[in-house]
């Protein structure tokens, strides 16, 4: 009898340890931590950041108290000087290349090519870029260019980062203002934004809808996306759950571990 009973309390512990195992398989795999989503905003006119026009850069700023200019300033040095006079930020210009010991000690990055000018981070440069993008950074990239061959390689930068936003090719000598950006978290206190000459850009969602087409949009990166549970995991962890419930409905009946059902 003691041997049945250690027989009987053997196998409750090993299906209580095969359904456990395979419940916490399923949702280990079912989903993952997600990295912090970042924020990635592209202005299509480099001439867009009047004193009107400062505070969607404040917005995009927000907590960040780290800034890097890479390269330049170039047309966007009121950005720089803005930033420069918030309390607590403390902002940088480096010509160094890009990596990710630099980036470490950075929360946001302004991107701003001279106008017509192409970017020439290596392919080194722009893994580190999305790495840091994907793991909470900022960026900021104003640029515009007429040339179909510069447009081509700010949307192939663009294209490294993951993004969904590119340069439609289309770049118009308006010069406007935009009654009213869209609503977005980056609206807020901005009233009519001004343009001078801008290029259209696609993806994203827009905050600033010009005549011609969207000329600032932005994007959240850096979420994962759910692991698929693998083929027949789901499957496993319901068979090892009914195959405790049918073992434990036998010991009930007296058919299980030499019961009076067994004959013994």
């Amino acid at each position: 009898m003691r041997a049945q009973t250690l027989g009987s309390a053997f196998r409750r512990g090993v299906f209580g340890v095969l359904a456990a195992c395979a419940l916490a398989g399923a949702a280990a795999f079912s989903s993952a931590t997600p990295a912090r989503a970042a924020t990635l905003m592209v202005v299509g006119d480099v001439n867009a950041a009047p004193a009107a026009n400062l505070p969607l850069y404040l917005n995009l700023l927000g907590s960040s108290r780290d800034v890097l200019f890479s390269r330049a300033k170039t047309s966007v040095g009121s950005i720089w000087l803005e930033y420069q006079k918030q309390s607590g930020v403390t902002v940088t210009q480096s010509a160094a290349p890009l990596t990710a010991a630099l980036l470490a000690t950075t929360d946001m990055l302004v991107i701003a090519p001279t106008f017509d000018t192409a970017m020439d981070y290596t392919a080194a440069e722009l893994a580190a870029v999305k790495n840091f993008v994907f793991g909470g950074g900022k960026i900021l990239m104003v640029a515009e260019a007429q040339a179909s061959a510069v447009l081509a390689n700010y949307n192939a930068v663009l294209q490294s980062l993951g993004t969904t936003i590119r340069y439609t090719g289309s770049r118009y000598p308006d010069i406007e203002k935009v009654p009213a950006p869209k609503p977005s978290a980056y609206s807020t206190g901005l009233g009519p934004f001004s343009l001078a000459k801008y290029d259209t850009l696609s993806g994203g969602r827009t905050i600033i809808q010009a005549s011609r087409g969207p000329a600032v949009v932005y994007e959240k990166l850096g979420g994962i996306a759910p692991i698929p549970l693998p083929a027949g995991l789901p499957l496993a962890g319901t068979g090892l759950l009914a195959l405790g419930w049918f073992a434990r409905r036998r010991r009930r009946s007296g058919d299980f571990d030499g019961g009076p059902g067994q004959g013994r």
